[in-house]
């Protein structure tokens, strides 16, 4: 019966479609086009077209950080001191996407943690990765979601600073993408 009422459908869609010369390849041209385009923006890194600002760390930590991001292929980052990060603008801060803060250079953890809670009631659209030598391992849970996105021990690695971006980006996109 559904063969019977396939048979006299018109399907707008697929009439006068062309192939590909290739026999092989049975995929509409205008599919396979779109096919393409998915798979580039999944293929697309979102660490690539992030906004860092780094804070709190020292000079000789601060070179190892830039030539992390410029491997990891970073859009942009820039360093500032933690004081000064939490007392601009919104407009200063929202050009940012991303902030890697060194918790270690903060003296009180109260006071730090108080000032991030209160940034991402202000500024839930920016990831926030922290980054310290006294906690355990990395943690790219949600646990400390009311805080920050990711905790990575120092020292960093290449690959565990750009698995903790990515991660920290698809939590404040929406995404979700495990990496």
């Amino acid at each position: 019966m559904f063969n019977e009422w396939s048979k006299a459908q018109v399907f707008p869609a697929v009439r006068d479609v062309q192939f590909a010369n290739d026999p092989m390849t049975l995929i509409p041209e205008d599919i396979e086009r779109l096919l393409n385009k998915m798979m580039d923006q999944l293929d697309t890194d979102p660490v690539t077209e992030a906004n860092v600002m780094l804070l709190g760390f020292d000079a000789q930590v601060k070179l190892r950080m830039c030539e992390m991001l410029t491997q990891i292929d970073v859009a942009t980052f820039a360093f500032g001191k933690i004081a000064d990060f939490f007392s601009k603008t919104p407009a200063m801060v929202q050009k940012y996407s991303t902030i890697i803060l060194n918790l270690d250079a903060i003296d009180d953890l109260i006071y730090a943690v108080d000032t991030l809670y209160n940034f991402r009631s202000r500024y839930p659209e920016i990831a926030v990765v922290l980054v310290s030598s006294e906690v355990r391992g990395d943690d790219l849970g949600r646990e400390r979601a009311a805080i920050c996105d990711a905790t990575l021990r120092a020292p960093l690695t290449t690959q565990r600073l750009k698995g903790a971006l990515q991660n920290a980006i698809s939590h404040r996109t929406g995404s979700h993408a495990e990496h």
